[in-house]
């Protein structure tokens, strides 16, 4: 509620004053209200797509993508999925225009999840999806996404099927991949730190594995990893 309350407050002040400020303050908005409001998302929306109109207008198309993304979310989490693949599907076509990959990455993700989450997948396309992301985004060297889809589309699919130990070899196998990256292809030990804890939730995710297998010790042992000096 506090969160509401401040940017409300530099909301009414900012106006018309400074649009790209007022479009973040919007977007930060629609942030606290979803962690207030998730199954009601009025307010939450009523701020993300006045950002997103803002963005447009000014012709912030990196901006307009993210908008999309996060009105994408916030309309799923309110249970309307339909409307939710159509703000995904405008951030994939904007993306693929722009010829941007992190940002076609990021799209694609959020696709691949939605597709998951809403349908089941019945017909594998979400896992086609990840797999693009994937080849893109290793290409790239956006480890974030890359792993994103890792997750998405080679662990949690296999423990959606009840599928533990295999879910579990791959998450095991994912934290030997983030060993690689960190090990071979990012010099900057501040820059492999903050990598590290941003996939953090791989680590999370075969813990969780391994404990729901009443695996103690390669619990504690995927914990210390998480803990290793780089």
């Amino acid at each position: 509620m506090d969160a509401v309350r401040d940017y409300t407050k530099a909301y009414e002040i900012v106006g018309d004053s400074d649009e790209q400020m007022k479009a973040d303050i919007c977007y930060r908005l629609s942030q606290a209200y979803l962690s207030l409001e998730r199954r009601n998302p009025e307010n939450s929306l009523k701020f993300a797509k006045e950002a997103l109109s803002i963005h447009e207008r000014l012709g912030d198309e990196e901006m307009v993508v993210m908008d999309l993304l996060n009105i994408g979310y916030i309309s799923f989490e309110g249970g309307r999925k339909e409307e939710s693949e159509s703000y995904y599907r405008r951030a994939i076509e904007i993306s693929d225009r722009r010829e941007d990959p992190l940002l076609l990455c990021m799209s694609l993700n959020a696709m691949a999840d939605f597709m998951v989450e809403a349908r089941n997948d019945p017909d594998g396309g979400a896992d086609r999806i990840y797999s693009r992301v994937m080849q893109i985004a290793e290409q790239t060297s956006d480890w974030e996404n890359y792993f994103e889809a890792y997750r998405g589309g080679r662990i949690e699919v296999l423990r959606k099927k009840g599928k533990e130990e295999e879910a579990l070899k791959m998450a095991m196998e994912a934290i030997d991949r983030i060993d690689d990256v960190l090990g071979g292809k990012i010099k900057n030990k501040k820059e492999r730190r903050e990598l590290r804890k941003g996939l953090s939730y791989i680590y999370d995710v075969a813990s969780d594995i391994a404990m729901e297998m009443e695996d103690v010790d390669n619990a504690i042992r995927i914990a210390q990893r998480m803990k290793d000096e780089d």
